[in-house]
Parts: C-alpha cells; sequence; structure tokens
C-alpha cells in the first residue's frame, strides 16, 4: 500500500427516521396527543395540504418564545395596575349588621317536676 494512501473511511450507519422521531419525543417529554397531533402537521407539510389553521399553529411555534415574553409583561402589568387600583380607590369594608342573640327556645324540664 502506498504512504499516500488511506484506506476508505466507514461511515456510520445512521439512525432511521423512526428512531430520531422517538429520540427527540423522549427528548423533549411530549404525550402522545401531541406527538400524534405534530406527526399529522408534518404530513399535511409534505403532503402540501396546507390550510390556515396549519400556517396559525406553525407562526405561533415561531413565535412561542415572544409571546410568552409578552405574556409576562401583560400579566405583570395588570398587577401592577390592579395594586394601584386597590391604593388610591380603597374598597369600603362593609360590615354585617348585627343580629340580636337568639337563645333557644325549648321547654326544659326541672327537676321539680314530676
Amino acid at each position: 500500500m502506498n504512504e499516500n494512501t488511506q484506506p476508505p473511511t466507514t461511515i456510520p450507519a445512521q439512525p432511521s427516521a423512526q428512531c430520531r422521531w422517538e429520540e427527540c419525543v423522549d427528548k423533549l417529554h411530549l404525550d402522545e396527543n401531541t406527538d400524534s397531533r405534530v406527526r399529522q402537521l408534518i404530513t399535511q407539510l409534505e403532503k402540501g395540504e396546507v390550510d390556515e389553521s396549519t400556517v396559525e399553529i406553525l407562526s405561533h411555534a415561531v413565535n412561542r418564545n415572544e409571546e410568552l415574553k409578552n405574556a409576562e409583561t401583560e400579566g405583570y402589568l395588570r398587577g401592577r395596575n390592579e395594586k394601584i387600583e386597590q391604593a388610591t380607590h380603597p374598597m369600603p369594608i362593609e360590615e354585617p349588621a348585627p343580629e340580636p342573640a337568639t337563645f333557644p327556645r325549648y321547654n326544659r324540664r326541672s327537676v321539680w317536676d314530676r
């Protein structure tokens, strides 16, 4: 064998698509319902069957982090505004009207009654 030539390298066998899919599902801790919905979306995209709901789902997936950040900010602001509102306009505390004391209305037998 010539010094300049190298023995052919073998390419390691790649795992099947099914095996890689299962690894991803396990890694992301997806439940069966989510797993089947994602597979259905991928199948629709492969076939070219794209409708409005598919595009909406994918756009939410792409913008997930930004939408979570916006929702967190909105929740923070809503809570802050409610706290300010309570501080500036306190709700009057209504105390219940006192009710007269009621005593049991049964006839008690005396030790002298026979």
